[in-house]
């Protein structure tokens, strides 16, 4: 573990070296430092996505999903592993939001919700009091 945290610290130092441009040689390595740290900031993101997740959702009925706080591919790879899991439940209650704090007001979320429920031939609809929830 030792040895792994030294390693990470170094190539830290190479990467900063490298994005500011104060040594030239070092700046050749930056394509490889790049590959890893973008490994590791796709497995802290992960990570993040889960505990956003598991804290939303720790309240709520085993039927409802609440996404907020996620990324569209966070939320939907979530999303699939839920349906895979819980698949023999008859309804589905998903919180996705309205979209109100995306970028132009687009639900993103309730979008890709409601695609992969057309392409996956389930039944939904928006919940008649709230154009954030759909029900499946």
């Amino acid at each position: 573990m030792y040895s792994h945290d030294r390693d990470i610290k170094s190539k830290t130092m190479l990467f900063t070296v490298s994005v500011d441009g104060s040594n030239n040689s070092v700046s050749k390595i930056y394509p490889i430092v790049r590959e890893d740290a973008e490994i590791v900031q796709k497995s802290i993101n992960s990570v993040a996505a889960e505990l956003i997740f598991q804290e939303k959702n720790n309240m709520l009925a085993s039927t409802t999903i609440d996404l907020h706080g996620l990324h569209e591919s966070e939320a939907m790879e979530i999303l699939q592993k839920l349906f895979k899991s819980k698949y023999n439940f008859n309804y589905f209650k998903i919180i996705t939001g309205k979209g109100n704090h995306s970028r132009n007001q687009i639900p993103v979320l309730r979008n890709s919700v409601e695609k992969y429920c057309l392409e996956k031939n389930y039944v939904f609809k928006r919940a008649k009091n709230n154009e954030g929830v759909v029900e499946i």
